[in-house]
C-alpha cells in the first residue's frame, strides 16, 4: 500500500521557502453562503489563482498582521497627527 500522508521531509528540488516551512497540521473550518463561495471563486478566476488554501491564508494572516500592528501603536493615528 502506498502512504498518502501529507509530506513531512523537504524535497531537495522545492523552493527554499517551502524547505524551511513547518508542516501544517491545525485546521479551521469556515462555512460560507453560495454567494461567498461564488464570489471568492469568481475573483480566483479572475485574478488565475490556482491555489485557494494559500490564497485565503495570505489573506487572512495579512489582515490580522495588519490589524495587530495597528492596534500595537502607542499612540493612534489621530493624535499623531496633531
Amino acid at each position: 500500500m502506498k502512504d498518502h500522508s501529507r509530506k513531512t521531509r523537504p524535497n531537495r528540488t522545492d523552493p527554499p521557502e517551502e524547505r524551511d516551512r513547518k508542516p501544517r497540521t491545525e485546521r479551521i473550518s469556515v462555512l460560507l453562503t453560495e454567494e461567498e463561495k461564488s464570489l471568492i471563486d469568481r475573483f480566483l478566476e479572475s485574478r488565475r489563482i490556482q491555489n485557494r488554501s494559500h490564497w485565503i491564508r495570505r489573506t487572512v494572516l495579512g489582515a490580522v498582521q495588519e490589524s495587530a500592528s495597528e492596534s500595537s501603536l502607542l499612540f493612534s493615528e489621530h493624535d499623531m497627527r496633531r
